[in-house]
C-alpha cells in the first residue's frame, strides 16, 4: 500500500499512514511548545488529533513545506470530490426501470374467445379483423371517432366476443360493441406506463404497468401485482386464466403468476436473441407459450412446441392458439399476416 511521509524535519518523528490517510496543516492548540496535526481519514470523514513533536507550535505563517501539503490536501480531496460526482451521476436507483418498449412497431393483437378470428390494434388505434375461420365483425376504431392518438398499447375482447377495449400507455380505456366502460387510468398518476390489458371472465378487465402494477375495474378481482419489486426486465404482457387469475410476462422471458394462473415455467434468466413479447395460454391453463419479437416460440405445461419464425425478420406481433383443433398455433405479424401454421 502506498504511504505518505508527514515529517517535515530531521529531528520530528516520521509518521506514515494510508494512501487514504492526508495530513493536513499543522493547527496549534495552544501556546504551549506541544505542536498538534490533525489528520483526516478520507473514507471515514473523522478527525484524529495525533502529538507528533515538540517545538513546533510557534509556527504562524505557512512555509514552502506547508503549501507544498496544503497543495497535495487540495489535489487529493479535489480527486475525490470527482470520484463522488461521477458515482452520483453512473448510479441508477433501483426504481428507474426503463419504460417497456414496443417490438411490434405498436401492433397489438386480440382472439374471439372461440379462436375463430383476430383483431389487431395499431398505435393510433384502427382495428383490423381477421378469420382464421370467419372474420369477426370491425366494432369501431379510434380514428373512426376522429380521436387522434398514438400511444394505444393493447386490446382485449369481451367473453362473448361482441366487442373489445382498447388502452392506451397513459391507462385510458375505450370501449367498442358490447365491451362495456367500467373506468380506467387515464388523467391519473402512473409510476410507469401501462403496456397491456386483459378482460376478466367475472366481467371488467385488468390493466398492467410496466413495473408490474396491476389496476382492475368492474367484476375483475385483483390477485396481486409485481408493483413495488424491482424487476430485471419491465412487463410486456398480460394473459388471464380460465379459472381466475392471470400472468404476467416480463421481456426477458421471465412470468410471474397471481391467483388461479399455475406456473410452468419461464425464460427469465436465459438468453434471448430478442425480447418477448406476450404469453398466450392453452384452452385449459394448463401451459402457455411465450413469442419474442424475432418468431421465437417457447413453450411450458401441457402447451406443446410446433415450430417458430426464428430467422423470418417479419414485425411479430403475437400467437393464437387453434382453440377449435386444440393441437396448434398461428404466429401473427403486423399486418395480420400468419407466414406459417404450426
Amino acid at each position: 500500500m502506498a504511504k505518505i511521509s508527514c515529517a517535515e524535519t530531521a529531528d520530528e518523528p516520521d509518521v506514515t499512514v494510508a494512501a487514504e490517510t492526508l495530513c493536513a496543516m499543522r493547527l496549534p492548540r495552544d501556546p504551549k511548545p506541544t505542536a498538534f496535526y490533525r489528520m483526516t481519514d478520507i473514507t471515514g470523514l473523522r478527525w484524529h488529533p495525533v502529538q507528533l513533536s515538540a517545538g513546533l507550535a510557534n509556527v504562524e505563517k505557512f512555509g514552502k513545506r506547508e503549501w507544498c501539503r496544503l497543495r497535495r490536501l487540495m489535489l487529493v480531496l479535489a480527486v475525490g470530490m470527482l470520484g463522488l460526482a461521477t458515482s452520483i451521476v453512473i448510479a441508477k436507483p433501483a426504481s428507474a426501470m426503463p419504460a417497456a418498449r414496443s417490438y411490434s412497431g405498436g401492433a397489438r393483437l386480440a382472439v374471439l374467445p372461440n379462436g375463430s378470428g383476430y383483431w389487431i390494434v395499431h398505435a393510433d388505434g384502427s382495428v383490423f379483423s381477421y378469420g382464421i375461420t370467419v372474420a369477426p365483425p370491425a366494432y369501431g376504431s379510434l380514428p373512426g371517432l376522429g380521436i387522434h392518438v398514438n400511444n394505444i398499447v393493447g386490446i382485449a375482447t369481451t367473453p362473448d366476443g361482441g366487442g373489445y377495449w382498447l388502452v392506451g400507455s397513459d391507462g385510458g380505456v375505450f370501449s367498442f360493441g358490447d365491451a362495456q366502460f367500467f373506468g380506467s387510468m387515464g388523467g391519473k398518476p402512473l409510476n410507469q406506463p401501462i403496456v397491456a390489458m386483459a378482460a376478466s371472465v367475472a366481467g371488467g378487465y385488468w390493466l398492467v404497468a410496466a413495473d408490474g402494477g396491476v389496476f382492475t375495474f368492474g367484476g375483475a378481482p385483483f390477485f396481486g401485482s409485481m408493483g413495488g419489486t424491482r424487476l430485471n426486465a419491465p412487463i410486456v404482457g398480460m394473459s388471464a386464466a380460465p379459472d381466475g387469475g392471470y400472468w404476467l410476462a416480463a421481456s426477458d422471458g421471465g412470468v410471474f403468476t397471481f391467483g388461479g394462473a399455475p406456473f410452468f415455467g419461464s425464460m427469465g434468466g436465459t438468453p434471448l436473441n430478442q425480447p418477448i413479447l406476450g404469453l398466450t395460454s392453452v384452452g385449459d391453463g394448463r401451459g402457455y407459450w411465450l413469442v419474442a419479437g424475432d418468431g421465437g416460440v417457447f413453450a411450458f405445461g401441457e402447451a406443446a412446441y410446433f415450430g417458430s419464425l426464428v430467422g423470418s425478420h417479419l414485425n411479430i406481433v403475437g400467437l393464437i392458439y387453434l382453440i377449435y383443433s386444440g393441437n396448434g398455433y398461428l404466429v401473427v405479424d403486423a399486418n395480420g399476416n400468419i407466414p406459417v401454421t404450426f
